[in-house]
């Protein structure tokens, strides 16, 4: 997507009216995980439609999950060495709340290991949660990624229900 029309990066972008991130969950559960969450709340529906449609395009969980691994790289002054493999995934979820996740694995140099950062975007109704996961073995905490996207999904699916994780 051009710069000019990226909602997520650039000049088609909207600011929330309210954003809140929860505190970042770490534990040594799947050989070690981090999670953390954020959650967005914008005046139209109309604003989460026009997300949600660039949202829909095939390639962009791989695009998110390679741009946050740039965007960690920066953050931490070259900490991670650029995405060895980056992929699409879809949540199944019993709610139907929109839902689109990327997955890009990178070796941080300073401990010489691959972390992997699964990063799902959520959206109904005025709300976008996006959930980011940072792990050693993806394969061993997808289940629970799927399960702490449910839980976000059927909190925006729920009216008043909206919380950071």
């Amino acid at each position: 997507v051009a710069a000019a029309h990226d909602r997520v990066y650039g000049a088609a972008g909207q600011l929330p009216d309210y954003q809140v991130s929860s505190p970042m969950f770490r534990t040594n559960s799947f050989g070690g995980l981090e999670v953390a969450s954020t959650a967005q709340y914008y005046a139209t529906t109309d604003m989460v439609r026009r997300d949600v449609a660039e949202m829909s395009r095939p390639h962009f969980g791989s695009c998110l999950a390679n741009a946050q691994v740039s965007v960690m790289n920066d953050l931490l002054h070259q900490g991670f060495h650029g995405a060895k493999s980056v992929s699409n995934w879809r949540p199944l979820l019993t709610s139907p709340v929109f839902a689109r996740g990327g997955e890009a694995t990178a070796t941080v140099q300073s401990i010489g290991v691959d972390l992997t950062l699964d990063i799902v975007v959520i959206a109904h109704g005025h709300w976008e949660i996006t959930l980011d996961v940072l792990s050693v073995d993806p394969a061993a905490v997808r289940s629970e990624v799927v399960a702490l996207t449910q839980t976000l999904a059927d909190r925006v699916a729920t009216p008043g229900g909206v919380t950071a994780a």
